[in-house]
């Protein structure tokens, strides 16, 4: 089984802490306090350290030292985002600066009206995405796991400001499924994260950075299901207040040469596995998962 157990990092009490500090103190004091957290966190998290310490020393092939140096600054700019989905839930978006790539093709997509799978990975900020659809963010559905959802909506409730787009949460009665089919026939836009899998009995194998591991197959498997157009997307982050969001329309969602579903499950997979490629050698630091994903060898 997978060493993540559905629980990301950053305690409830971590995020009221910078909470305090981005309504009383300012970002920039939030970021100055960054130095001395992340310090506590290589110490005393030494199975994320670890694990994302191998990251850069086996994935990436990076020396000693530059895989040192990079685990600090994976540490310092995990704690930045999680400071600036704050903030920008909190309001405080115009502070921030944003680059869109493809982005005509994205809103292309979404006023066809026929639905739409996107699909993202915990690399960059993600979540800030949401606050960023404007119009259609009332028709935009984000699927994550029951506890997480309960987790973020305890904190988050009456603190920050309201989100403009709606959570379906994976529940033990799979009653996730009836809302994802009504999303989808209501031409509803619902948003996945493709990297991360609860369940071995649902995964896909692919090859990815140069090593075969698995991948949830749900997103894909609903995809190639619904037959609807499928954009993959990651939100990263340029320089201290600025994010860059890339958009990838998915080419085998509707391509001619895949026929049974099966088939174009997997092509998409390929094709996501190959853009979340590009964009993890590009912004190696922006790697989330602290745990080994490699872990598990696909067999």
């Amino acid at each position: 089984m997978p060493s993540w157990k559905g629980k990301s990092r950053g305690g409830v009490s971590g995020y009221k802490f910078f909470i305090f500090i981005l309504k009383y103190l300012g970002i920039c004091f939030a970021y100055f306090f960054l130095n001395f957290v992340i310090v506590y966190f290589v110490i005393f998290s030494p199975k994320a350290t670890k694990a994302i310490f191998m990251y850069f020393r086996e994935i990436h092939n990076f020396g000693l030292g530059k895989s040192i140096v990079k685990l600090f600054q994976n540490y310092y700019l995990f704690g930045q985002t999680l400071i600036d989905k704050i903030a920008i839930l909190g309001g405080f978006e115009k502070k921030f600066t944003y680059s869109f790539d493809n982005y005509d093709d994205l809103l292309k997509i979404l006023d066809a009206n026929t639905g739409c799978l996107l699909v993202s990975a915990h690399v960059g900020n993600w979540e800030v995405a949401g606050q960023f659809f404007g119009n259609y963010g009332n028709r935009l559905n984000i699927f994550m796991l029951e506890a997480e959802h309960e987790r973020i909506k305890n904190l988050l409730s009456g603190i920050l400001g309201n989100r403009n787009y709606n959570i379906i949460g994976l529940k033990e009665d799979l009653s996730h499924i009836i809302k994802i089919n009504n999303a989808l026939s209501n031409n509803e836009y619902i948003c996945f994260q493709g990297d991360r899998y609860v369940n071995i009995n649902h995964t896909m194998k692919a090859e990815f950075m140069g090593k075969e591991v698995l991948f949830p197959d749900g997103p894909f498997k609903i995809a190639a299901r619904y037959n609807v157009p499928v954009v993959f997307f990651f939100a990263m982050k340029d320089s201290s207040r600025n994010y860059s969001f890339h958009f990838f329309p998915a080419q085998s969602a509707h391509s001619d040469i895949v026929r049974t579903k099966q088939e174009k499950a997997i092509a998409l997979l390929n094709e996501y596995v190959s853009v979340l490629e590009f964009v993890v050698k590009k912004y190696p630091e922006q790697w989330f998962n602290y745990y080994n994903f490699w872990e598990n060898k696909a067999s």
